[in-house]
């Protein structure tokens, strides 16, 4: 197995260049290409594209006779944002006009919007997905049917694959100071995932259930019944899981296959 891949957060004028050759990269087109022609792969493996590889690593691919497989980790073959959400709200626009990205400045600002809809428009142009050695890795029936409409693919080009986790049952567990009855949040504090909304619902009930929430991101909200748990360790999640009486899971977006449920 070989591995090639970039990281988005290098140097900040490193990555404002990088974006900007983004659509052609020759360099990641050319490493690419002397990668595969000297390791001859049987498989090709794709993840995440944005930014820093882009359309011209399915440049290189194309015209080796490797499987390609890509893994559908969001939405952003369909989206400028990864999510179809827009204002709070779901968002299909761009599936008629990728313009739309632009108007509304989608994904940041309207430069990146107009970047990232840009890659997906020559990606698509590249018609690499229309060949017979080419599937799609997807998660759902919801990210099948996008993809389906969008390359007019068939039911043998799409191999359904779910996430996967860690066994919990075989992590050791790390105790932590916690109420002995609660229900469990665990996720990131992001637009998409909804954990605000849920929190304004959670103090309307006023209600004596606890709650811990489990989030990489350091929260802070007043509240005797919420407890919160910043950075956990796999051995702390194995112990909040296999205690608590419930898993919620709020969501603003149409999820992929979140991890939280397994």
């Amino acid at each position: 197995v070989e591995l090639y891949s970039k990281n988005n957060v290098t140097n900040y004028f490193q990555d404002i260049f990088e974006l900007l050759i983004s659509p052609f990269n020759p360099f990641v087109y050319f490493q690419l290409k002397r990668l595969i022609k000297r390791f001859k792969p049987d498989v090709v493996h794709v993840h995440n594209t944005w930014y820093k590889l882009g359309p011209s690593a399915y440049f290189a691919i194309k015209i080796s006779n490797a499987k390609l497989f890509q893994s559908l980790h969001n939405l952003r073959f369909f989206c400028a944002n990864a999510f179809m959400l827009r204002n709070g709200n779901e968002c299909t626009k761009c599936l008629d006009n990728k313009i739309f990205s632009i108007k509304y400045s989608c994904y940041k600002n309207r430069v990146l919007s107009a970047m990232s809809s840009l890659h997906y428009l020559i990606i698509g142009k590249i018609s690499i997905f229309t060949q017979s050695n080419f599937y799609f890795f997807s998660p759902n029936y919801f990210f099948d049917r996008l993809i389906k409409d969008l390359y007019g693919l068939e039911d043998a080009n799409i191999v359904k694959f779910p996430n996967y986790v860690k066994d919990f049952q075989l992590i050791p567990e790390e105790k932590l100071n916690l109420p002995t009855e609660y229900l469990l949040i665990v996720g990131r504090n992001s637009n998409e995932k909804g954990l605000d909304k849920f929190l304004e619902l959670w103090k309307s009930l006023d209600t004596d259930l606890k709650l811990v929430i489990a989030s990489p991101d350091n929260l802070s909200i007043g509240s005797k019944n919420i407890f919160y748990l910043n950075n956990t360790s796999d051995e702390q999640l194995a112990y909040v899981y296999k205690n608590s009486k419930g898993v919620i899971i709020p969501s603003n977006w149409v999820e992929g296959f979140p991890r939280v449920i397994i």
